[in-house]
């Protein structure tokens, strides 16, 4: 019968091999917050000072983090209470540019007491189609925002950009590279 010796070195090697597997499989398991899939109001980013919502017959796509996103979102507050919000919705036949614009701002008709399109505007970033809309809307306490929704078709899914500014007095700039934000993302 042969003599088997204990060999540490096999030993060693194994404990290596697993470590290994288990280090690569870990980005498998650990939910990666710039491109995890994104629930209905549910995936609120402190850090980065944003909210994702939508209304509940919208699907959000997944969507990964870009420096143009960041720094729109990292810019210190001032005494204007602004807040930016990113939809990424998965693209439907009959969800044009122009609805969406209008389907988000349309919720504010049963919540305030006046509500009025500014502005609106059909046009094309990077020959995407695309729509502006600009409204002022003034709640029951006569406490009034500014809103600008842009909306753009994107390969795989309809991109819309919220900025609200409140009072309305205080009108939103749009920034130069707000239509490289709106086509930085990478779709899922």
């Amino acid at each position: 019968m042969a003599n088997r010796r204990f060999k540490p070195k096999l030993l060693w090697l194994a404990v290596a091999v697993v470590v290994l597997v288990v280090l690569a499989a870990k980005p498998l398991f650990t939910p990666n917050p710039k491109t995890q899939p994104v629930r209905f109001g549910a995936y609120t980013d402190i850090r980065y000072g944003f909210a994702l919502t939508a209304p509940k017959d919208w699907n959000i796509a997944r969507v990964r983090r870009t420096k143009y996103l960041r720094e729109l979102l990292l810019q210190p507050r001032n005494e204007r209470a602004a807040s930016a919000r990113l939809l990424l919705l998965k693209k439907r036949a009959e969800h044009s540019p122009r609805r969406v614009a209008m389907s988000y701002l349309k919720q504010f008709e049963e919540t305030s007491e006046s509500y009025q399109v500014v502005s609106e505007k059909d046009t094309t970033i990077s020959n995407q189609p695309a729509h502006f809309i600009e409204a002022v809307v003034t709640d029951a306490n006569q406490k009034s925002q500014w809103i600008r929704a842009a909306a753009v078709d994107g390969p795989k899914a309809t991109a819309l950009l919220v900025q609200q500014v409140t009072p309305a007095s205080a009108e939103p700039k749009w920034r130069p590279d707000m239509d490289e934000i709106l086509l930085s993302f990478k779709w899922r």
